[in-house]
């Protein structure tokens, strides 16, 4: 999945989780980055990130 060539045509927001949540999560129709707040390091928020795109796919529905 790519941004359109021209872009998109609304701004995509981001709202924070709370604590106890340890992977980003997205809500595509929306345009909404969820992201947890509490890492301990960037490597950590990193790590997280990575692992909630490889499952994405997976996912896909169930928020």
């Amino acid at each position: 999945m790519s941004v359109p060539p021209l872009g998109l045509k609304r701004l995509i927001s981001i709202e924070f989780l709370p604590d106890d949540t340890a992977l980003p999560d997205a809500d595509t129709c929306f345009l909404i980055l969820k992201l947890p707040i509490k890492h301990e390091d960037f490597e950590e928020f990193s790590k997280n990130m990575m692992v909630a795109l490889k499952f994405a796919c997976c996912a896909f529905g169930d928020n």
